[in-house]
């Protein structure tokens, strides 16, 4: 079960000089209900008349991207040292600023998926007689470092 795993974000580490974030920077992005990671690698049609009727390609670019779905919330006394909540990812969103982030356990440093992203998307949804919810995604700018290497 992937309840054990969070999205962090790290701000404060300098993205022009450094390829990851900084362990002591991450912030773990408050009350997510869902993380989840895509990869998608493009191809290149290569098909021609020569290929019987069947479709040929190369790999392209590859793109990736972290979505998180949580509650929006306000952080309790002396939490922002530790998290950050939906009113910073507004804040990174709108300024259109890259960071680091990553998916990982906090108790075990084995499986980490990170990189440089900005969001691309986010949403607030306030239904009547609900919680009041924040889905965003992170677009992955450069290399995407995974903890255990594939």
């Amino acid at each position: 079960m992937g309840t054990g795993y969070g999205l962090f974000i790290d701000t404060v580490t300098a993205v022009a000089t450094n390829d990851r974030g900084t362990s002591a920077d991450y912030k773990l992005v408050a009350c997510g209900v869902t993380n989840g990671m895509d990869i998608n690698n493009a191809e290149t049609n290569t098909s021609n008349k020569c290929d019987n009727g069947y479709a040929t390609s190369i790999s392209g670019l590859t793109d990736w991207s972290f979505s998180f779905d949580g509650q929006a919330v306000t952080l309790a006394a002396g939490e922002s040292t530790s998290k950050v909540n939906y009113e910073t990812l507004l804040g990174l969103a709108l300024n259109k600023t890259i960071f680091f982030a990553k998916i990982a356990n906090p108790d075990d440093e084995e499986y980490i998926r990170e990189g440089k992203v900005r969001i691309s998307t986010m949403s607030e949804s306030m239904p009547n007689e609900d919680v009041y919810t924040v889905t965003a995604t992170f677009v992955g700018i450069g290399e995407l470092f995974i903890v255990p290497e594939a």
